[in-house]
């Protein structure tokens, strides 16, 4: 793409051509906000520094709008484009102070201080390692909003100092790409790992398989584990979980089985979740018997069941008029000590009030209440 800067050569400077690669190269979501940057060119170096500061700074804090209506108003009016700088930046900067100052309010501290931190770092001297980057990146990821945006705006600035990311960087960003759905630049970053001589772990790996899951890409899920097999990466029992996960939710749980039946003992040791999302899946279709068998078979393999894993079985059995079936489970998960959540009590409740047994749904209301209070006086003490 040719570069072309408005004004003196002589004005143009490492900060025009650092702006323009930003628009064009390094970011991977252009939007209107970034192409408006461009209006920085017709504006003497001091404006476009000023400018490109608030722009960041307005990112970091979550607030593209900011920058997008300033842009707005400069264009609107000729008398903007014609003014000095001068003019432009004593109408325009105390408007966006303004709008940050607000709309800073009301993001967490938490995110202002991983940024302010992350800026810290970026301009000592020497450059931490990039070790301490990556806590920062990470806790963005983890914390209760996931601001995977701004994890991704400040792995730019690294790239854009000069600054090497490693495997943990790169799965980070996998990770942020994955759940905003972009998993074509997830898979981008995954080609970089592998172009950077980096052994892509298990948690990468993971990542992109739930990645593709979470956005209903199961059957490409399952042609990447066979490529990753291929290739002799090492994958596990959360792989897996994640699989047969994903092709229950798209209703494939006849794949699931055939996916758990493939693995067990063979690649890795199937467990108890594994079983038990395929359990839930197949009562829901009303595959009931079916369930019930893969639940005999978990059992012999020695695999403590879950509340959800009975739970389950109770579900279906209800629905297929089973009742007597749901309420042996019922009292098998009372002698094995495994506690009935409000969920198991609700399903049965409902089975006993369908058919017209309200004594029935009274009595076991009774023993909820009684579990429930047994349960807060154990957590109490």
């Amino acid at each position: 793409m040719q570069i072309k800067l408005g004004g003196s050569p002589r004005e143009h400077s490492s900060i025009d051509i650092d702006l323009h690669c930003y628009i064009h190269n390094r970011s991977l979501n252009p939007d209107t906000t970034l192409v408006q940057l461009s209006f920085l060119f017709r504006f003497n170096k001091r404006t476009r520094v000023t400018f490109w500061n608030f722009f960041h700074f307005a990112h970091q804090r979550r607030s593209p709008t900011v920058f997008s209506t300033a842009s707005m108003l400069l264009l609107s009016s000729s008398r903007f484009r014609s003014s000095s700088s001068s003019n432009f930046t004593f109408l325009i900067i105390p408007f966006l102070r303004t709008r940050l100052y607000s709309h800073s309010r009301s993001v967490p501290n938490h995110v202002h201080d991983a940024v302010s931190s992350f800026h810290h770092m970026i301009r000592m001297n020497p450059t931490p390692s990039i070790i301490e980057f990556n806590k920062i990146l990470g806790s963005l990821v983890k914390s209760n909003n996931n601001h995977y945006t701004t994890a991704i705006s400040l792995f730019h600035q690294l790239e854009f100092n000069g600054i090497i990311p490693d495997i943990v960087t790169l799965s980070i960003l996998i990770n942020c790409y994955c759940h905003l759905g972009q998993m074509n630049f997830a898979f981008s970053i995954f080609g970089n790992i592998l172009k950077m001589g980096f052994q892509p772990n298990t948690v990468t790996l993971n990542t992109l398989v739930k990645g593709m899951c979470l956005n209903g890409k199961v059957k490409e899920a399952l042609h990447f584990h066979d490529h990753v097999i291929a290739l002799g990466f090492p994958l596990n029992q959360v792989t897996y979980g994640t699989l047969i996960n994903g092709l229950c939710k798209m209703g494939k749980t006849t794949e699931a089985l055939q996916v758990l039946r493939k693995i067990d003992g063979k690649l890795v040791n199937t467990d108890v979740v594994m079983y038990s999302t395929i359990i839930d899946s197949l009562c829901k279709e009303i595959f009931v018997t079916e369930a019930y068998e893969l639940y005999s078979q978990m059992i012999v393999k020695k695999f403590s069941p879950y509340v959800v894993t009975l739970s389950s079985l109770i579900y279906g059995f209800c629905i297929v008029g089973q009742l007597k079936k749901a309420f042996c489970l019922f009292h098998e998960m009372l002698l094995t000590n495994i506690h009935p959540n409000v969920y198991t009590f609700n399903i049965l409740v409902d089975a006993l009030c369908k058919e017209g047994n309200v004594k029935g749904a009274m009595n076991l209301l009774a023993v909820m209440m009684k579990e429930a209070f047994r349960l807060h006086v154990e957590y109490s003490d």
